[in-house]
């Protein structure tokens, strides 16, 4: 495994000390390597555990809606807190409430709020959150929480698409077969071009490649086939 980076020019003037405190938001497709990478930089140390996915911008956010509504902060800390999200944070229910409830006013409030107090219960000064699908909202995270760092994984599409499909992460109909291949061709795409449109940003693009040699034949041209597959439906269905 080989990985290549690139790191897009720093155009906020931010130094090097408010980097050092800075939340890390480690994006990426499914099956591309996000949960390994979060926890390794777990592992090195500083940082608050919470062995979660947030889904705080992708879903929490636009469920609940207006968050400087007050009756909408009142449902999102009702489900929250009943939520297994809560349970593994060890955190106090009512404090962290009543501070939701006092300060919170969008959805990169909520996250800031919660992870920062994981972080002073564990008595470290950071924290990070591997969400996948926040890849999606990075210009929300950079509107809500500008100083945000970012790591983006890029694995190649190929390996994604078998990977979940050997998990079943998809379930398709029987009559559905190219459904694994135009799932994984709409989030790659839609993935990758969410980095791009922050090139200007604070991202880490981090591209996960491997060997010819690594992937056999049979895998690539199961890839090809099921890509080919999806075109063809697709372009009789328009």
């Amino acid at each position: 495994m080989q990985f290549t980076e690139g790191i897009a020019p720093d155009t906020t003037g931010a130094s090097t000390k408010d980097r050092g405190n800075a939340p890390v938001f480690v994006l990426g497709c499914g099956r591309s390597g996000t949960t390994l990478l979060y926890h390794m930089i777990l592992s090195a140390g500083g940082f608050a555990v919470y062995r979660a996915e947030s889904n705080v911008i992708n879903l929490l956010e636009p469920r609940f809606g207006n968050l400087s509504i007050r009756r909408n902060r009142e449902k999102l800390m009702d489900a929250w807190i009943n939520s297994k999200l809560f349970r593994v944070s060890g955190l106090n229910a009512d404090e962290i409430r009543n501070k939701v409830l006092q300060e919170c006013r969008n959805g990169g409030d909520f996250l800031r709020i919660i992870m920062g107090g994981m972080a002073r219960h564990q008595g470290v000064r950071r924290w990070a959150d591997c969400t996948p699908e926040h890849l999606l909202y990075m210009s929300r995270i950079k509107e809500t929480i500008p100083d945000a760092l970012i790591i983006h994984i890029i694995r190649d599409g190929r390996d994604v698409a078998l990977s979940t499909d050997k998990l079943g992460y998809i379930k398709r109909a029987p009559w559905d077969n190219w459904a694994v291949s135009s799932t994984t061709i709409w989030i790659t795409t839609a993935f990758s071009r969410s980095g791009s449109d922050l090139s200007a940003s604070r991202t880490r693009h981090s591209r996960q490649t491997t060997g010819t040699s690594t992937r056999s034949a049979a895998g690539s041209k199961a890839f090809l086939h099921r890509a080919w597959r999806c075109l063809k439906v697709w372009s009789v269905r328009h």
